[in-house]
């Protein structure tokens, strides 16, 4: 949150090349980014803002007794963090000019392997994130499920995560882990990551 919002003041006085000729100038600089990239970071950053002085309004109602209010307003909204994913059409944005910059073809290698790590493990922390949820939901439903059966419940939140991280890497590679399907809408996610992941993987390599 601190460095996208870093990145807006940044992007209000950092210059901009218009035909040939680099701009310096404030006005047509806060004119350009309006016209360019504002509504983007207003989509990606807004929402964290809102959310962390929700955050922070809820736990001051908690304290004095009446925060059922903005709870649920808290947990109704929450969809709307799914726009952060907006942020990877900036940060390929911010890839390309780096890769501009680049001169060595060592370095120029380098990149494109840390681009192709980096969206390995964006797609593996989505799957995790909705592989973690289907269990829960199938255990909020009293079905057998995967987080009541390792009684996920229990362990810390980094336990949580990577576990369902480490489930999800193993479904792009020859790797196995104890952590298995336990009810037809879970098993039938996994199917799926797998079908995705022969396709994912053939295009990666």
């Amino acid at each position: 949150l601190i460095f996208w919002s870093i990145d807006v003041y940044w992007s209000c006085i950092t210059g901009f090349s218009s035909k040939g000729v680099l701009v310096m100038e404030p006005v047509p600089i806060l004119k350009n980014y309006v016209q360019t990239w504002f509504i983007l970071d207003v989509l990606v950053v807004g929402p964290d803002w809102f959310f962390t002085i929700l955050d922070l309004a809820g736990a001051a109602s908690e304290n004095g007794g009446a925060g059922g209010n903005v709870g649920k307003l808290l947990r109704t909204f929450r969809v709307v963090r799914t726009l952060r994913i907006l942020r990877l059409a900036k940060l390929k944005r911010v890839i390309a000019i780096i890769k501009d910059r680049i001169e060595s073809e060592y370095m120029f290698v380098v990149l494109n392997i840390f681009k192709l790590v980096l969206v390995l493990l964006i797609v593996n922390h989505a799957i995790a994130a909705l592989w973690y949820t289907v269990g829960d939901l199938s255990r909020q439903m009293s079905l057998p499920s995967w987080v009541q059966f390792y009684n996920m419940p229990s362990v810390d939140f980094v336990l949580r995560y990577t576990t369902s991280l480490h489930w999800s890497l193993t479904q792009f590679t020859p790797g196995s882990m104890d952590v298995q399907p336990q009810n037809i809408v879970e098993r039938v996610f996994a199917i799926s990551v797998l079908t995705f992941g022969l396709i994912f993987f053939s295009w990666f390599i």
